[in-house]
C-alpha cells in the first residue's frame, strides 16, 4: 500500500493523516498512537538514509512506473562506425574503453532524471470522465503512450482506449 503522495504528503490510504506533508505526519502519528496507548517508545536505529544529492532532503521509498531506453541499437552503431573506420577515438588508446562500455552495453534508466524536470515522450492516456486512473499506479502502466511527438501520442491513445481524440485528456 502507498501512503505517500509525489508531492511527499499523505494520500487517501493514510486515512486522518490524509493531506499532511511526511514529515507533519510523522508527528501526528507519534501523537495517535500515544493518545489510543499504543505509544511504545523511541530506540536509536542505526539505518543509512537516502539523501537527494541536490538538496540533501530525505529520499522516500517509492514505487513508481520506470522508464529504460534500449541502448543497444546504438551502441552497435557507435562501435560499427570506428571499426569500419568511419569513426576516430583519439587518442586511438581511447579505442578498448569504447569497445569496453560499448559491446557490453545495458538498457539506460532515465526514470532519474524526470524528477529534475528532463522530459521524455510519453504521454499517459486517460478519458474524460474517467476517475481514480492515476498514473503513479502500476497497475495502470499499460495507460503509457510513447511517441515521437503529441500528434502520434493521440493517435495511440485513441487506439489504446478505443474512443475519438475528442474524449482523451
Amino acid at each position: 500500500i502507498t501512503i505517500l503522495g509525489p508531492d511527499g504528503s499523505i494520500n487517501h490510504n493514510g486515512s486522518q493523516f490524509e493531506g499532511m506533508m511526511r514529515y507533519d505526519a510523522r508527528i501526528a502519528v507519534e501523537e495517535a498512537l500515544k493518545e489510543k496507548g499504543l505509544y511504545k517508545g523511541k530506540e536509536p536505529n542505526k539505518m543509512r538514509l537516502g539523501l537527494c544529492s541536490r538538496s540533501g532532503d530525505i529520499l522516500e521509498p517509492m514505487i513508481t512506473p520506470q522508464w529504460y531506453v534500449n541502448c543497444d541499437g546504438m551502441a552497435k552503431r557507435s562501435t560499427d562506425a570506428v571499426r569500419k573506420g568511419e569513426l576516430k577515438i583519439l587518442p586511438a588508446e581511447h579505442e578498448k574503453t569504447w569497445f569496453q562500455w560499448l559491446d557490453n552495453i545495458r538498457d539506460w534508466c532515465v526514470s532519474r532524471q524526470l524528477w529534475w524536470g528532463h522530459q521524455i515522450p510519453a504521454w499517459f492516456a486517460t478519458k474524460k470522465g474517467e476517475e481514480g486512473v492515476l498514473k503513479t499506479d502500476m497497475k495502470n502502466n499499460d495507460r503509457w503512450v510513447v511517441a515521437r511527438n503529441e500528434e502520434d501520442a493521440f493517435a495511440k491513445a485513441v487506439n489504446l482506449l478505443g474512443c475519438s481524440k475528442d474524449e482523451i485528456i
